[in-house]
């Protein structure tokens, strides 16, 4: 990660901090009440907020770590199609799978160019042209050589549908989280930090520790998500590689 992600998060954890502080401050300064018999009910209410958010947040690190690796899987799954295409492809004999090799690196040519703008209209629509073009190449392969060559070109098919498959499926989990998704963990996050300001210590410190270090465990937990949650463009961003390799080996 780059100096601008931990400078985004130190500045991020300095204001929830500070947030958390002066609220408890506050909160101390103007609750003028003496233990009553409901503290220990309070304190009952308040620890299955705290673990219901807990549960939450750590579904949705799961969440996020499992689209970050489908990204990872799709991209090879993709390269492992490519690599298979190319293959038979230039096994055919008189060359006759010149022209789906050209074209097949015209795809890969595009994809790995528009990498960065992955999921975009723009991306997609040029993505699928060429791959338009490879299956046209694809089906306007002729050979005299009958059984054999049927099942180059049904396997070539097959694996065109593979890469498209891997394609679609790295488009959808590369999208971002919907916008409710970070309402619902913001929203929670503040709840439980507010309910946070209504714990009883014996020391002033010790509850002020317990505040900051919730705080910043929250924020660190909700930065993991984030970049977990752009496995393009985020601080951890995956690298076209597989696919850049084939143009290059």
């Amino acid at each position: 990660m780059n100096a601008t992600v931990w400078l985004r998060m130190g500045l991020t954890l300095v204001v929830v901090i500070g947030l958390v502080v002066v609220v408890a401050l506050l909160m101390e300064r103007w609750q003028s009440r003496s233990p009553h018999d409901d503290d220990e009910r309070l304190g009952i209410k308040i620890t299955a907020a705290f673990t219901t958010y807990a549960v939450l947040l750590g579904f949705a690190i799961l969440f996020a770590q499992q689209s970050y690796d489908d990204s990872v899987d799709a991209l090879r799954s993709e390269a492992a199609a490519a690599t298979t295409i190319a293959r038979i492809s230039a096994a055919l004999p008189n060359e006759s799978g010149a022209g789906v090799i050209a074209s097949l690196e015209s795809y890969l040519k595009a994809d790995v160019g528009s990498w960065n703008d992955l999921g975009s209209p723009a991306a997609t629509a040029e993505g699928t042209r060429h791959l338009n073009l490879v299956y046209q190449q694809v089906m306007d392969l002729q050979s005299e050589d009958g059984g054999a060559f049927l099942n180059a070109k049904a396997a070539l098919l097959d694996a065109l549908s593979d890469l498209e498959r891997a394609r679609i499926e790295r488009e959808v989990v590369t999208r971002e989280a919907p916008p409710f998704i970070w309402i619902m963990l913001i929203m929670g996050a503040a709840i439980v930090l507010s309910l946070g300001t209504l714990l009883q210590f014996g020391s002033r410190t010790l509850r002020l520790i317990t505040l900051i270090s919730m705080a910043a465990l929250i924020v660190i937990a909700l930065h993991t998500v984030w970049i977990l949650s752009n496995p393009i463009q985020g601080p951890l961003p995956i690298q076209p590689d597989p696919l850049a390799h084939l143009l290059t080996g």
